[in-house]
């Protein structure tokens, strides 16, 4: 997925920016129907200096899931390049709007499987992903 994803968010600036291209994306790898997975996990919630290990364990749990399942998968990880993370992160943009960016993609209407990556119940925001999905009727 994020052979998709990456080139057309090169250039992107904002959440609201990235969310409208991953939208577009994601509705256009749906188009045929089917499934299309969302794998929530850990990110923030060790703190800064665990980030990087936690979204290479939360890479590695997205591609286990997308062998395993053999559909369209989409994770943090698959959207988040380092730069683009860093350029975000450095216009100030906090947990809560990280949360209102992935219950806006959730709610899109797109994923139709959440997968929980290890330690999710440690995260606010992977806890919040998968209540949200419980409240739109997502497959967890």
């Amino acid at each position: 997925m994020h052979d998709l994803l990456w080139p057309a968010l090169a250039e992107s600036e904002n959440l609201a920016e990235i969310k409208n291209i991953v939208v577009d994306i994601l509705s256009r790898v749906r188009r045929g129907g089917g499934r299309l997975g969302y794998v929530a996990g850990i990110i923030m919630s060790d703190g800064a200096e665990h980030m990087e290990r936690n979204f290479k364990i939360l890479e590695e749990h997205t591609f286990s899931v997308k062998e395993k399942h053999e559909i369209p998968v989409v994770s943090a990880s698959e959207v988040f390049f380092p730069e683009l993370l860093s350029r975000v992160l450095g216009k100030g943009v906090s947990r809560d709007d990280f949360e209102l960016f992935w219950r806006s993609i959730l709610a899109s209407g797109h994923v139709t499987d959440m997968f929980m990556a290890p330690r999710w119940e440690q995260s606010r925001g992977a806890r919040d992903e998968h209540d949200t999905a419980k409240k739109l009727g997502i497959r967890i």
